[in-house]
């Protein structure tokens, strides 16, 4: 798998966010994700030994698409990643495997926080440095996690503003370079609307958002990494 993908240590404390929650069901204690549609979902462990088992969610992306966290198995904690259609996943082994990351020493032992579209994760981690053995904290930006085989890595995104009677304005989000048949997700504003199109024979796909105000507005991807920014007068 190709696609822009880093990986570096950062010298700041780390830290927590938690939005998903843990509990205790006798046997140890796991992860869960709630929505409105779907209810209470366990994302499971990596070591599913009763009395032994532990696992946390620490942050969710928007929607709970990208969660992450951490859980305990025999070699030790492993920082973890969750999404609806992989399930859990060790993160060092999702940037070793899917993306080619050389993590050298690096052992990722907690996931902390996750951005809003699930493309950049913060943790926790413990590598050598001079032969010294050193806990420090990791930032990781990969492309896509849970759907990158709708992704050409070659997504190109513009948009464009259309005024209305009305006084709101309408924008218009154009791919390029995209994935032939890939059904993609059009984001506006950091996920506040979405809207579906699927990429035809040329590359190419369009979505609409109508009645908005002037301004700026902001469009990406759910799956795939196409930022752009666009101005309403």
């Amino acid at each position: 798998m190709t696609g822009p993908v880093s990986f570096a240590d950062v010298d700041v404390p780390p830290f927590e966010t938690a939005v998903t929650f843990d509990a205790d069901d006798n046997l140890g204690y796991d992860a869960f994700r709630w929505t409105a549609e779907e209810g209470m979902t366990a994302l499971g462990v990596l070591d599913e030994t009763p009395f032994k088992y532990q696992g946390r969610a620490e942050d969710a992306s928007v929607r709970g698409w990208v969660i992450v966290g951490w859980s305990d198995e025999d070699d030790g904690r492993k920082a973890v990643v969750w999404t609806p259609r992989r399930g859990i996943l060790r993160l060092g082994e999702l940037l070793a495997n899917d993306f080619g990351v050389d993590l050298g020493t690096w052992e990722m032992y907690y996931g902390f926080a996750v951005s809003y579209d699930g493309k950049t994760i913060v943790g926790e981690g413990w590598h050598f440095e001079n032969s010294e053995g050193i806990t420090e904290a990791f930032l990781a930006r990969v492309p896509c996690i849970d759907d990158c085989d709708r992704c050409s890595f070659r997504e190109r995104m513009t948009g464009r503003c259309k005024p209305r009677g009305d006084g709101t304005v309408k924008v218009i989000a154009k791919l390029s370079g995209g994935r032939v048949g890939a059904t993609l997700t059009f984001c506006l504003d950091y996920y506040k609307a979405f809207a579906e199109a699927t990429v035809n024979e040329d590359g190419r796909a369009k979505a609409r958002f109508k009645r908005l105000p002037p301004g700026p507005h902001h469009l990406t991807l759910k799956e795939c990494d196409a930022p752009a920014d666009v101005m309403c007068e």
